[in-house]
């Protein structure tokens, strides 16, 4: 990502990991509210999509709350989860502390 400015409607790195951190903890909850419940059936089917399986080496990059990693490892895949908010990823590491984030 690069530095944003108010003219080109972009807001700067720094910012944007800011306000991450600080949704982190609602984030979840947020996402549902807002999908009504989509979301889930939307992490499903995208995982469906990649053909995922035992054997599989995954890197869920912008990883999040960990939730597309937690279900790719479901279907056997070997995950690793990156995300540049350090909230956010210590919130995947509280959901599934066996996967690598």
């Amino acid at each position: 990502m690069s530095g944003g400015t108010p003219e080109s409607g972009t807001l700067p790195d720094t910012q944007v990991r800011a306000m991450f951190d600080r949704i982190a903890r609602v984030y979840d909850r947020m996402n549902s509210v807002m999908t009504a419940g989509m979301h889930h059936r939307w992490r499903e089917r995208a995982v469906d999509l990649a053909q995922v399986g035992p054997g599989s080496r995954v890197l869920d990059v912008a990883t999040g709350t960990g939730d597309l990693a937690v279900e790719l490892a479901r279907r056997g895949a070997e995950v690793t989860g990156l995300d540049f908010a350090p909230a956010m990823l210590e919130i995947a590491r509280e959901k599934a502390p066996g996967l690598t984030f």
